[in-house]
């Protein structure tokens, strides 16, 4: 499974766990969405290219 986390601001320790306990089993990559380097059609290609969107 394939599963794009979009975090708002940078993730608190929680949140950074819940990502790792994921990244051990699954295909995880993160877009740091205050800090966004690609742009909106790179966005929504990415959103339509992971099984699951998690936002944060």
């Amino acid at each position: 499974m394939k599963i794009l986390y979009l975090l708002k601001k940078e993730p608190d320790t929680a949140i950074q766990q819940i990502i790792a306990f994921q990244t051990a089993r699954y295909t995880v990559r993160q877009v740091e969405l205050y800090n966004l380097e690609l742009s909106y059609e790179e966005l929504v290609d990415l959103i339509f290219d992971y099984d699951q969107v998690i936002s944060w």
